[in-house]
């Protein structure tokens, strides 16, 4: 299981970091620079690559032992990863934040209250970053304060077994398993060269011992009710998932009426005699649709050609659609193990189903989009020119440098011929 796992893990880490930067390097490009969608697709793309670096580490068992022994003896390491646990949580609402953004332009009687208004348009990125910094200070703020590194002194005595700490480092926090061993002499000799042998200092990243009782059972309860693991499960898990299928229920909804409006004046114009022009509001942009066409033959009968197809679902609609349903899907895993069961196993499996989510969405998208797969043919087309074009500067300037004898005309001639296929 062991080996099925830690494999798994590197599987999805290179998937991960291969999908995810070329996600990133796609919605960074000209064509959708300066759009909300493409801006919180690079937001989302970036978390998910942090978190597949940061599953991976904790999952694999080899990384583990590394992280558990970096985190544990450092102040600053203690405290960051205690903060990289916000990670998931802004992953969620980056996620709501790009439905609502969809379901706002799909509904037009929201779209004329609330995006027309010049004040939201201005300052709405500067509240998506406020609400998303009150929730990770209201789920992660008092673990990242009260988390210090720790230090357990194990000594062995005559009378008791001697117990060991092992560390274990899971998703959400740092547990502690201990292991007893026996007292291998009876003799004081043996029994004092023995704690001398294994006198050691363990570390680990816990919650600081001096802390008052409420806080204590705040970190430690693991029942429902006022505790970390409750509040992060209703932050991170229960609110974006809700209402990410509130969202995408009415983005479908309003896609579906779409198309039977427009099924239904398609039927009503199908006897005019000209050509129709309707325009069909599913995207930021407007998408211009030609509804039929009437041609007159040389017997006076009438010809209908219809030159459309049906109305067309947005490419970003499916998209974020399929990106609702895996982070829905891996939300709806963790919360009920959370709440209906405490086994280990089954937990570390949602962790995996985590680190998976974070791994493919690029692969969805393009499975999905025919407009994200040509913009990958046209950027790896690109750099591929560009590639061929270094390679003609280094042959044009490696012949530059041959020595030969030839007139200004000429030089400046291949210069000009240098210079031109170096800025290409």
């Amino acid at each position: 299981m062991l080996i099925l796992v830690d494999s798994l893990c590197i599987a999805l880490f290179v998937l991960g970091l291969i999908g995810n930067i070329i996600g990133l390097i796609v919605f960074s490009s000209r064509r959708f620079r300066h759009t909300t969608y493409a801006h919180l697709a690079v937001a989302s793309f970036a978390l998910n690559l942090l978190c597949v670096f940061r599953y991976s580490i904790l999952l694999n068992s080899s990384t583990r032992k590394w992280m558990s022994i970096t985190v544990a003896h450092s102040w600053l390491n203690c405290k960051l990863y205690r903060l990289s646990s916000c990670l998931r949580i802004l992953s969620a609402w980056i996620t709501v934040f790009w439905v609502y953004e969809r379901f706002l332009y799909v509904w037009n009687i929201l779209q004329s209250i609330l995006i027309n208004r010049t004040w939201l348009t201005k300052y709405k990125y500067y509240c998506l970053t406020f609400i998303s910094f009150i929730i990770v200070l209201i789920v992660t703020g008092p673990s990242v304060y009260f988390y210090i590194p720790q230090t357990i002194n194990i000594t062995l005595s005559s009378r008791k077994p001697l117990t060991a700490t092992n560390i274990n480092i899971s998703n959400q926090s740092t547990t502690l398993i201990a292991s007893d061993f026996p007292v291998l002499s009876d003799s004081n000799r043996l029994n004092y060269d023995f704690n001398q042998l294994y006198l050691k200092i363990h570390s680990h990243c816990s919650f600081d011992s001096n802390i008052s009782p409420k806080w204590r059972a705040y970190f430690q309860d693991v029942s429902f009710g006022f505790n970390y693991h409750t509040v992060r499960c209703i932050f991170s898990e229960l609110i974006p998932s809700i209402a990410v299928t509130t969202f995408n229920i009415g983005i479908i909804l309003r896609i579906t009426k779409a198309t039977c409006q427009f099924k239904h004046i398609l039927r009503k114009e199908r006897p005019t005699t000209s050509r129709n022009i309707v325009k069909y509001v599913t995207s930021p942009t407007i998408t211009t649709t030609t509804m039929s066409m009437t041609i007159t033959g040389s017997n006076g009968r009438t010809k209908v050609n219809d030159a459309f197809s049906g109305p067309k679902t947005s490419w970003m609609n499916i998209v974020l659609i399929l990106h609702s349903c895996l982070f829905f899907f891996s939300s709806l895993t963790h919360t009920i193990v959370y709440w209906y069961t405490s086994d280990a196993v089954l937990s570390h499996w949602v962790s995996v189903i985590i680190l998976a989510n974070c791994s493919l969405n690029f692969y969805v998208y393009c499975l999905s989009g025919k407009i994200f797969r040509q913009e990958i043919q046209r950027i790896l087309k690109r750099y591929k020119t560009k590639l061929s074009n270094t390679a003609a500067c280094e042959r044009s300037l490696s012949y530059r440098r041959r020595p030969r004898l030839s007139t200004n005309a000429d030089i400046k001639l291949q210069n000009r011929e240098f210079r031109f296929a170096c800025n290409m």
